[in-house]
């Protein structure tokens, strides 16, 4: 038996009616949902990118979303018919996404963004009264993907940090939460990129989809997560290093989620999967149901993109919600041919899928989304806070640093120290790219997506344990250091401690599926007061080549490796400027000279196998053949490439629009050298420039136009040599007038400026609402950082 149910848009478009259908199910019977619908979001780079907020790059899709967009409430009769549909809420020239029910089911949280000049807020219907309350209402960003919490507050993901993509240009979120009013709004998550899809586990954790990469490839990095709702305790639930996009999970049982397996380059869908933790925390062989079957052949596909499901995949899903303990509730494509999104619902034991309800629409594009039960849940416990949100400090515990998984030849003793790196946010983005692993926009590194901030180090006790302080609401990262401060081992992940809190682990990669070793007499490092930070001259400040390594090799090394000098064949080590980076930063990694990890790829790597420990460079200084280099320098030197061997400072732009952002070249300009000089350096269609592995040099000197080597094959005083040094010339007089970061005179842009007051204004916004938390205040959302 089907029942059709045609329900009245007030349209501004053409086609007037929309329908949704429905079809009789006896699971359905004496139910209640909520579920939205809306127009499908279009693609866009990433998985992440369906925001669409006013002033970020990708603002115009909107206006291919937003239509007509509902969330209902439908109750169904006792045969599984649907007995009554009701709108909860209508935004016509808008979008309404992400809903969630109350534990009590009595309140339904969604966000809603009603036209194009607005931004996604949080919003609640009250079920008993039939009324709605805005709870959140600043213009300045986008609040969505809200669950209730077990203590009546509200967690969701936000664009209030202002970060953004580190290989793209897209705001991220960070995960955030709020008093059930809406007030006292704080920040629970820090990781460099995308905190999203929050639900509550039956333990009273978050569990939510952490997207972060530090010193390794961006599209295998999106593995699950759980938190305490306080923000304390942020650990690795499954697939960090598993090459599929893991979304919008929800737990099943002790252990078992139902999860999204999707790509990196895709809408958020994919395969619908029940993954089971207690098997293993990486891999296919955790994955013990998938949606469609053949999906299972794709988990962990060895595609560098991390995009084996949008390529291969027909049945797509969105969306998973729990509708009893044998029963998925989902979002999927309604055949392998029709793009619309339709609500199944997905029997485990005998792997049944029921449509029963969709959009009745000869239009492409539409669908039925964010299905969630309407029915009291056991609410559970309410974890007890676990820090003091007015300190500006933490604390760190390692039990043995010797205590991992890819220490192989690392010796009880060889481990000294311990480096603090901070990974700091980017802040601003270009239009020119620099095409290596991802899109730096603009370039900050060889091969890698971030600068760095030394904090300095801590000493490791011989029995392997470490107790320090570290600075809170930073994201940060350890390295394993031996005697000559030289990294052994290096986190490729990070973690962000609240103030006050402990944060404390095994060890080095410990084994997240065994139990640590376990010692009835404490460590040596907690007799004593947790240590503190020593620091070093190149500490407290983001790295920058030009400023803090360049002038090594300038004091040290050009009288032999300069252009032209007697060594220069072998090695130059001149700083005369290119077109993305500097002359001695591109042969150091043309030439294999300095050994680091670049964006590597997913998997945790052994022990001694980068950095400076592993470095041509180092091994020279070692054997002697710098005499004139100091120790501070050579200290700056191995910890710079230990740190991946950053070269920007800052994400800031002369040449917003120009290849890589960097170059004062035009794309134009690039592409006339590359017709004169008969070499390749450009990507004509994407106007990226190259990356530049198949050279040993640098083409380009700014400095010294007539000393590039793109001029090599041009014979001098000729129409194509004149020409070719011209525009070199006029790259040179661009950069005297607007200097870039590697440059003295540089100045930060209006559009940068502008970018990092909205980033600090929210950062004295979250001080204040911190504070007031701390002292059982309340303070409301404001509406504007005007």
């Amino acid at each position: 038996m089907r029942l059709f149910l045609s329900i009245l848009f007030l349209f501004s478009y053409s086609f007037g009616l929309a329908e949704v259908e429905f079809f009789a199910d006896k699971k359905l019977a004496n139910k209640t949902i909520v579920f939205i619908e809306h127009k499908m979001y279009p693609p866009d780079h990433h998985n992440t990118g369906n925001i669409f907020q006013k002033g970020e790059i990708n603002q115009d899709s909107w206006h291919r979303v937003a239509k007509n967009s509902v969330l209902y409430l439908c109750k169904f009769d006792n045969t599984g018919n649907v007995a009554q549909v009701s709108e909860i809420a209508t935004a016509p020239n808008g979008v309404i996404r992400d809903c969630s029910v109350s534990f009590d089911a009595t309140k339904i949280v969604f966000s809603m963004r009603k036209d194009f000049d607005d931004s996604y807020n949080l919003y609640e219907y009250n079920l008993s009264t039939k009324t709605t309350r805005q709870l959140t209402f600043m213009q300045d960003c986008s609040d969505i993907n809200p669950s209730y919490l077990p203590s009546g507050e509200i967690v969701f993901s936000s664009t209030r940090a202002s970060k953004y993509c580190g290989c793209n240009r897209h705001i991220m979120c960070n995960l955030y939460k709020c008093d059930a009013d809406g007030n006292n709004i704080i920040q629970i998550g820090n990781s460099i990129e995308f905190e999203n899809g929050a639900s509550v586990m039956a333990d009273g954790r978050i569990l939510y989809t952490r997207w972060e990469y530090v010193d390794r490839n961006f599209s295998g990095a999106q593995g699950l997560w759980t938190c305490n709702p306080d923000g304390t305790r942020h650990s690795l639930f499954w697939g960090q290093e598993t090459n599929n996009p893991a979304l919008d999970a929800v737990e099943l049982a002790s252990g078992k989620v139902v999860a999204i397996l999707g790509s990196c380059h895709d809408l958020p869908w994919g395969a619908l999967a029940i993954i089971d933790r207690n098997i293993d925390v990486e891999g296919k062989h955790s994955v013990v149901k998938i949606y469609p079957k053949e999906a299972i052949d794709l988990v962990d596909f060895p595609d560098r993109w991390s995009d084996a499901m949008a390529h291969n995949l027909k049945i797509k899903y969105q969306y998973p919600t729990i509708f009893d303990k044998n029963t998925i509730a989902v979002s999927r494509k309604l055949s392998e041919n029709d793009r619309n999104l339709g609500l199944f619902l997905v029997d485990i034991s005998s792997d049944k899928q029921t449509l029963f309800a969709k959009c009745k629409t000869q239009y492409r594009g539409w669908g039925l989304f964010n299905v969630k039960v309407v029915e009291q849940k056991q609410t559970p416990p309410v974890i007890p806070p676990q820090c003091n949100l007015t300190s500006e400090k933490a604390t760190v515990y390692v039990s043995n640093v010797y205590e991992g998984t890819h220490l192989k030849g690392v010796k009880k003793g060889d481990i000294k120290y311990l480096r603090i790196v901070e990974n700091p946010p980017k802040l601003s983005w270009s239009v020119g790219a620099w095409s290596a692993q991802g899109e730096q926009a603009p370039a900050m590194n060889y091969h890698d997506f971030d600068n760095k901030i030394i904090l300095g180090v801590v000493p490791v006790e011989d029995d392997g344990s470490a107790y320090f302080e570290i600075p809170s609401g930073k994201f940060v990262y350890l390295q394993a250091l031996d005697k000559n401060m030289k990294m052994i081992q290096s986190m490729r992940s990070g973690f962000s401690a609240m103030p006050d809190e402990v944060v404390s682990c095994a060890g080095c990669h410990e084994s997240r599926k065994s139990p640590p070793s376990v010692s009835l007499k404490a460590s040596k490092a907690l007799r004593k007061a947790p240590a503190k930070i020593q620091t070093f001259s190149f500490c407290g400040k983001p790295f920058s080549y030009a400023k803090m390594i360049q002038p090594i090799f300038d004091n040290n090394c050009v009288g032999c490796h300069d252009l032209g000098g007697n060594a220069a064949s072998a090695l130059s080590l001149a700083g005369d400027k290119g077109l993305v980076f500097n002359r001695s930063y591109m042969e150091l990694h043309n030439r294999g000279i300095i050994n680091v990890i670049g964006a590597g790829g997913n998997a945790v790597v052994q022990a001694n196998t980068w950095g400076a420990r592993h470095s041509t460079l180092i091994d020279v200084i070692d054997e002697g053949h710098v005499d004139s280099l100091t120790k501070e320098e050579k200290d700056t030197l191995i910890a710079w490439i230990d740190i991946n061997a950053p070269y920007y400072h800052s994400d800031d732009t002369a040449f917003f629009n120009n290849p890589s952002g960097r170059s004062p070249l035009t794309a134009e300009e690039i592409l006339e050298l590359q017709r004169l000089c008969k070499v390749k350096i450009l990507n004509e269609k994407r106007k990226h420039i190259l990356f530049l592995k198949d050279y040993k040099l640098e083409l380009i000197s700014f400095d010294r136009p007539d000393l590039s080597n793109i001029l090599c094959k041009l014979k001098k005083d000729t129409p194509e040599y004149n020409r070719a040094i011209e525009i070199i010339k006029l790259g040179a007089k661009r950069l005297k007038e607007n200097p870039r970061p590697d440059m003295e005179g540089f100045k930060m842009s209006e559009r940068s400026n502008k970018l990092k007051c909205r980033f600090e204004k929210f950062r004295h916004i979250e001080k204040q609402s911190r504070t007031a938390l701390q002292n059982n205040q309340k303070i409301k959302d404001s509406k504007s950082l005007k």
